[in-house]
C-alpha cells in the first residue's frame, strides 16, 4: 500500500492516556460516558482508540490499518439516495461508513445515506500529509467532543447530549468493534503523547531492559505484548509479555524503537522509519492474535478475555 505523502516533513505524533478504568455508556435523559485509562491487554487497546478519538480523526483502512491526526476540508458534499445533493461542515459529521452505499453518522444523531463526492481524502499529523484513496478507506470518524475526567480523574465533567451517544451507538452499529480488533491483529500500532495512533511496523527484533528485580533483560519483540515509555527520564519504563507478566523497569537507550508508520514514505517513495524516544510516545503495542478479539467484538465488549 502506498500513499502519496504531500509533505515530508517527518514529525512524531505521540499518544494516549486519560486516566484509568473503562469506557461505559448509558442512554437516559442524561447520557453518562466514562473514559479511563489503558490496560495491558487487548482490551485495554480498544479502550485506547476510544480516547484518541477525542484527540484528532481517525481513518481506519480497508487492508487494517489505522491513522488518526486532522482530516483536511471543511465541507464534504453527499450524493444522496434521493438524487439530492448535500453539503455538510465538518462539524457536522461523526462518521462515514465507505462502501457501495456510504453511511454517515451526523453529530446530532441522524443518518445519511448515498456516496461522498471526493477521490481521496488527505490527513494531517504534525507535519505530515498523507493523501489516501478514499476506496482504500473503510470508516472514518471524525473528532468527537468527549467528556473529561476531573481533576482527580474519578468523575466525568460536563453532561454528553443524546447526539453523542447516537454517533456512539451508530458506531457500534458500523462493526466499530470489530474494525478496530482487525487493526490491532494487522499491525503493530505507536501510541503518541498528544493522543493520536499509527499502525506500522517494529523493526527490532529485541530489545534491552534493564531491570532492578533481574538486572539487564534481553527480550525477543516476538515475545511482547507491549512497551510503555515513562514520559521523563527517572520514572518507570514497562514492558508486557504475551505470558501475562508487565516488568518496570528502564528501556536501555540503545534500544530505542524502530517504527514504520504505513503509508508514510520520503519524495523518494522510500518508506520512512522512525525512532520512538522517551517524551514523544508513550507506548508501542505488538500485533494481538486474532483470538484475544472473541467474537469479533472485542475482550470485554462480547468475546475474548478482559483486560
Amino acid at each position: 500500500m502506498r500513499f502519496k505523502m504531500r509533505v515530508v516533513t517527518v514529525a512524531l505524533l505521540s499518544a494516549f492516556i486519560l486516566g484509568s478504568g473503562g469506557v461505559q455508556l448509558q442512554a437516559q435523559d442524561g447520557v453518562q460516558v466514562q473514559i479511563g485509562g489503558p490496560g495491558t491487554g487487548p482490551r485495554g487497546l480498544l479502550e485506547s482508540f476510544f480516547r484518541a478519538l477525542g484527540s484528532g480523526d481517525l481513518a481506519l483502512l480497508k487492508g487494517g490499518g489505522a491513522i488518526s491526526g486532522t482530516i483536511q476540508g471543511d465541507q464534504f458534499t453527499v450524493q444522496l439516495t434521493s438524487g439530492q445533493t448535500q453539503t455538510l461542515t465538518r462539524s457536522q459529521i461523526g462518521s462515514i461508513l465507505f462502501g457501495d452505499t456510504d453511511q454517515l453518522v451526523l453529530t446530532d444523531g441522524s443518518t445519511l445515506s448515498g456516496s461522498v463526492m471526493s477521490d481521496s481524502f488527505s490527513i494531517s499529523s504534525q507535519g505530515n500529509t498523507l493523501t489516501i484513496p478514499a476506496d482504500e478507506i473503510q470508516l472514518t470518524i471524525f473528532k468527537l467532543d468527549l467528556p473529561t475526567p476531573d481533576a482527580a480523574g474519578q468523575h466525568v465533567q460536563g453532561r454528553p447530549n443524546l447526539g453523542l451517544f447516537r454517533v456512539l451507538h451508530g458506531l457500534q452499529a458500523q462493526n466499530i468493534f470489530g474494525l478496530l480488533a482487525q487493526t490491532l491483529s494487522t499491525y503493530d500500532m505507536a501510541m503518541f503523547a498528544d493522543g493520536q495512533v499509527w499502525s506500522g511496523g517494529v523493526l527490532n527484533e529485541s530489545f534491552v531492559f534493564n531491570t532492578a528485580l533481574f538486572g539487564v533483560l534481553t527480550v525477543k519483540a516476538a515475545d511482547l505484548n507491549g512497551i510503555e515509555l515513562a514520559s521523563e527520564e527517572g520514572q518507570s519504563d514497562f514492558i508486557s509479555l504475551k505470558t501475562g507478566d508487565r516488568l518496570s523497569g528502564t528501556l536501555d537507550e540503545a534500544s530505542l524503537v524502530q517504527f514504520q508508520p504505513i503509508g508514510l514514505v520520503d519524495e523518494s517513495g522510500a518508506q520512512v522509519t522512525l525512532t520512538l524516544e522517551r517524551g514523544q510516545v508513550s507506548r508501542v503495542s505488538f500485533r494481538q492474535p486474532a483470538s484475544a478479539f472473541g467474537g469479533g467484538q472485542g475482550p470485554g465488549f462480547g468475546g475474548g478475555p478482559g483486560k
